[in-house]
């Protein structure tokens, strides 16, 4: 790559060089990003990009571009791939799905409908969700939401304690979150996907929506990786304790050519209280996320004195 864009700063995983479309006067600028295992680029400043390198290096450097072809084009759209063992999910024993249990007599299953209806869960949303109790055991009196991955085979699930004086509030599967993606078998990745912090928070979302089941994402992610993949754009709504964190994100995400919009959360400490209609009011009038909100973001928080 070196010798086609000449040099550049190197990340772990990407390369940012000189773009051979605006950068021509300028050679000191190093605004187009590469990432290294894949080829995928971005320019920062024109726009330019691509999920390989063969067209670009074509259109900018055709001498070298039989050098390309025999030393990267079988390699061409590859992905980093997940070679780690991710261990088998069980459901929790006694697993009832309440969509079939709507009109139990027993208690501890009604007291669970009763915390879900209070947290705007449907009808509809225990079907399409799976959502779940037990009667007995370590999550009696617990929601739980299942996640399927691409194929539709279990791959977590989070329990949420109904009761307010539980010690843990949320029991979850013991699983890699960086090598699974929570319900993939209902994402579309050629639509906007909006990104969560946790699996509650979907209730309130649209469909297609993801939960980073905390607060951090970047290339050793699948998430991440599918994301870029794809290029799917996508509005950001996680918490506003973890502003800090999601400017990170963004910018990672920016810096692959990923679009992103930012929900407004003002009001709310995270998308779970919010009403399913507040949701949709605000994500129709969310903005576009640029390299300049988090500049803006820094400043304040240096006015503010929580940054020295």
């Amino acid at each position: 790559m070196i010798s086609v864009f000449g040099a550049g700063s190197v990340n772990k995983y990407s390369l940012a060089v000189n773009c051979p479309e605006c950068g021509k006067d300028k050679p000191f600028k190093k605004k187009l990003v590469i990432r290294i295992d894949s080829g995928m680029h971005h320019c920062w400043v024109c726009g330019l990009k691509g999920k390989t390198l063969k067209y670009t290096i074509r259109k900018y450097h055709p001498t070298k571009f039989d050098e390309y072809r025999s030393l990267f084009e079988s390699e061409e759209n590859s992905i980093t791939s997940i070679e780690e063992e991710i261990p088998e999910v069980k459901i929790p024993k006694g697993f009832l799905l309440l969509a079939q249990h709507l009109k139990s007599r027993d208690p501890d299953i009604r007291d669970t409908m009763s915390y879900a209806r209070s947290r705007g869960i449907t009808e509809r949303d225990f079907w399409y969700f799976k959502l779940g109790a037990c009667k007995v055991g370590r999550f009696r009196r617990r929601l739980i939401m299942p996640s399927f991955d691409a194929l539709g085979s279990l791959n977590y699930f989070t329990a949420r304690a109904i009761d307010s004086d539980k010690y843990m509030k949320y029991l979850n599967a013991r699983a890699p979150k960086k090598y699974l993606i929570f319900n993939e078998i209902n994402l579309d990745w050629n639509k906007e996907m909006t990104l969560v912090e946790g699996p509650m928070d979907l209730i309130k979302c649209n469909y297609n929506a993801v939960p980073l089941l905390g607060s951090s994402l970047n290339e050793n992610y699948l998430l991440f990786q599918k994301l870029t993949k794809f290029y799917t754009p996508v509005l950001m709504a996680l918490d506003p304790d973890a502003s800090d964190k999601m400017h990170k994100i963004c910018e990672k995400l920016y810096s692959y050519g990923v679009n992103i919009r930012l929900l407004d959360l003002d009001g709310y400490s995270d998308v779970g209280e919010m009403s399913k209609l507040e949701f949709v009011k605000r994500r129709q009038v969310a903005k576009g996320w640029s390299q300049n909100q988090r500049l803006v973001h820094m400043i304040k928080k240096i006015r503010s004195g929580s940054m020295v």
